[in-house]
């Protein structure tokens, strides 16, 4: 069994597009291996800043013979097609098989090969796999055709000892690299896949992104508790890190107690944004004057100068956020508000000041004359104009808290001023506090209306004003609070679009679109939790102007029909529900029809007639929907045994009518509560 080795050596490739790049890379050459139905121990990948590698284990140095059979033409077909189907496999009509095919004689091909050798066959899949290769970005370089992320050095091709010459535009694989960029640039010489990873580990190249994390992680841990203090978590940043070194050094900086006194939010990014530095926590949780920042080297003065430098830039760094938090604060919210009237939101639904008075709009329709949550709403956005949020527009919402409170802003409306974003990703949770949610929500829901009658509703799988996830921000929130179960969301939809601007070109139903956009989105999070499509399907039909019934009712309607009881009923609900539907008797009017007393000839008539007489036609299924489900119980049996003992499709026309009336208001007590037929099974 052989080893085979691919390295790919160019200039730094940026640390977001590492990843992706290794692994279409490994998968690309198991696609491949996977096809020709070869076999192999395993598949390492490694990538550096530098460097995309992979090393595959274990493969055969010659492939196994192969049989192929080709059908043919039938055996009737003109003389033709038959000849040319002889030359494209090589063969004697003599030599073809012939086989019955349904009623037909049909020729059939075998074609036997012998197995190739792995050395002729791997150039082919790695000159094929760099052709395609997809980057996010790519560059060309020189006067050379081919395109790469960063101008590639040298490719290093080996299959054991034998180099494979893989070609790339002017490059022609052999068997040497280089070492780390600054500390052992000499080329190396690779003679056998399994020497790599230590050669370069020897030039001062750890390979494997995994052992670097692992390592800076570890080291700075160690620093930072020597010094009584622990890194504030931030996998984010550590990923990032991984893919700017290859012999990562992590060390200490610090700066000046004085930046403290500024937002430890701004702290945290700027050290961060700029420089990739890890912040440090004291004992307390506090952000310390203290800073990890990952090397690439080992220095001959222990780092001192490389320290220097970087505290040299933060300082700097610190300095502008300090200039930005003095600056901002000499205004009031009030006053930047002011500025958001020069802040396009969108070209159909001008500036951002309007936005902020449909917000305004919005929460007031949530909580009519609560002083907090209007206040809340004005300033909500106020932060947008100011000069941290410019700088960093992470912040918005961070920094219009601390600025309210610098103002003597409740805090409550700081807080919900800050909050009203949430949630911003998938895993996010809604604002905790009833305030924070319903600004959240009205800020939420105003966004999603707006941009769809503005024409910018999702199509396919583009999604540029992330729609889809605002939806879900707005489910999230809903779901959250018991305040706004009650919420009817189409009616806050319809006062949504009554507060915009008129449109060049309205969409026709706008409301329901948008509703159904909002459930499709509750569907799918439901699905997650474990509810059945078809459930979801049974309730969304009927529950049409809330999405925290559809919630409660999709489980509840799961208990139900996983239940013996429920399903009992449910099973003699379809049979009615057939036998309506073939009479035509679909409307929901049809249970209006009276019952006629008179008519119920038999005792299993009369049974059924009774139970749901004592049942009512109350349309309000009340605050409990279990126990709304529950009170229909009592029709399985009686309507079992209407089934069983009554002919339904009677001769004498008045029986037949009076007979189906009473399936038909079976059938209509049922989809009060969801649209059961639906239901699969």
């Amino acid at each position: 069994m052989a080893d085979f080795l691919l390295e790919l050596l160019c200039e730094e490739i940026p640390a977001r597009m590492q990843q992706s790049a290794i692994t279409q890379l490994c998968e690309g050459l198991k696609k491949y291996a996977s096809e020709a139905h070869i076999t192999y121990d395993a598949v390492h990948g490694y990538v550096t800043p530098r460097r995309l590698c992979v090393h595959i284990k274990g493969l055969p140095l010659l492939l196994p013979d192969q049989t192929i059979e080709r059908k043919g033409p039938k055996v009737n077909a003109p003389a033709a097609a038959i000849d040319g189907f002889c030359a494209s496999v090589q063969m004697e009509r003599s030599a073809l098989d012939v086989r019955t095919v349904g009623k037909e004689d049909v020729y059939f091909a075998t074609i036997h090969q012998k197995g190739k050798a792995l050395s002729d066959i791997l150039p082919t899949w790695v000159e094929a796999l760099l052709a395609s290769f997809h980057w996010q970005k790519s560059m060309r370089w020189a006067d050379y055709d081919h395109a790469w992320v960063r101008p590639m050095q040298s490719i290093l091709c080996l299959l054991d000892h034998t180099v494979l010459p893989v070609r790339f535009g002017h490059l022609v694989a052999g068997n040497t690299t280089r070492g780390h960029r600054f500390m052992s640039d000499a080329e190396l010489t690779i003679n056998h896949p399994h020497e790599y990873k230590a050669a370069l580990a020897a030039a001062n190249v750890m390979v494997d992104a995994a052992e670097r994390k692992a390592l800076i992680a570890k080291r700075a841990d160690e620093i930072a508790q020597t010094h009584g203090l622990s890194i504030k978590p931030d996998a984010g940043l550590l990923d990032e890190v991984t893919g700017l070194v290859e012999y990562p050094v992590p060390l200490m900086g610090t700066f000046d107690d004085a930046y403290l006194a500024l937002p430890p939010e701004v702290l945290v990014l700027e050290m961060r944004h700029h420089q990739k530095y890890f912040a440090l926590m004291d004992a307390e949780g506090k952000i310390a004057p203290h800073f990890i920042t990952i090397a690439n080297l080992e220095a001959h003065d222990g780092g001192a100068k490389i320290i220097a430098g970087n505290q040299r830039v933060l300082r700097a760094r610190l300095d502008d956020g300090a200039f930005y938090w003095e600056q901002d604060k000499k205004k009031t919210l009030d006053q930047w508000s002011h500025d958001l009237s020069s802040m396009m939101f969108h070209k159909n639904l001008g500036m951002m000041d309007a936005r902020v008075q449909r917000i305004v709009r919005l929460a007031d329709y949530l909580a009519p004359n609560d002083a907090a949550i209007t206040r809340a709403a004005q300033l909500c956005k106020a932060d947008l104009v100011t000069g941290m949020v410019g700088e960093f527009p992470e912040l918005q919402g961070i920094m219009g808290r601390y600025y309210a409170l610098a103002q003597g802003e409740a805090a409550e409306v700081a807080d919900a001023i800050r909050d009203h974003y949430l949630p911003v990703g998938a895993h996010d949770s809604a604002p905790t506090a009833l305030i924070s949610a319903m600004i959240a929500l009205a800020d939420k829901v105003d966004y999603l209306v707006s941009l769809f009658a503005a024409g910018e509703a999702p199509t396919g799988s583009k999604d540029p004003f992330a729609l889809r996830r605002t939806a879900l921000g707005i489910i999230k929130i809903i779901r959250a609070h018991p305040a706004l179960k009650q919420l009817s969301l189409m009616d806050m939809i319809d006062h949504a679009l009554k507060g915009l601007p008129p449109m060049a070109h309205p969409l026709p139903d706008i409301a329901t679109t948008i509703y159904h956009f909002i459930t499709e989105r509750l569907k799918v999070m439901l699905k997650d939790e474990g509810i059945r499509y078809d459930v979801l399907e049974a309730i969304t039909h009927r529950h049409k102007t809330s999405i925290m019934p559809i919630v409660e009712y999709s489980h509840i309607l799961t208990e139900i029909i996983t239940s013996d009881a429920g399903a009992a009923f449910i099973a003699a609900y379809k049979r009615a529900y057939n036998i309506v539907r073939k009479a035509g008797l679909l409307e929901d009017s049809s249970h209006r029809v009276p019952l006629d007393e008179r008519l119920l000839q038999q005792e299993e008539e009369r049974d059924l007639y009774h139970v749901l007489t004592a049942l009512g036609s109350n349309e309000e299924l009340g605050t409990d929907y279990r126990a709304a489900w529950h009170a229909l119980y009592p029709i399985t049996e009686p309507l079992n045994r209407f089934f069983d003992k009554v002919l339904v499709n009677a001769d004498d026309e008045q029986l037949r009518t009076n007979r189906l009336q009473m399936l038909a208001h079976v059938r209509w007590l049922v989809h009060l509560r969801a649209q059961c037929d639906l239901l699969e099974g």
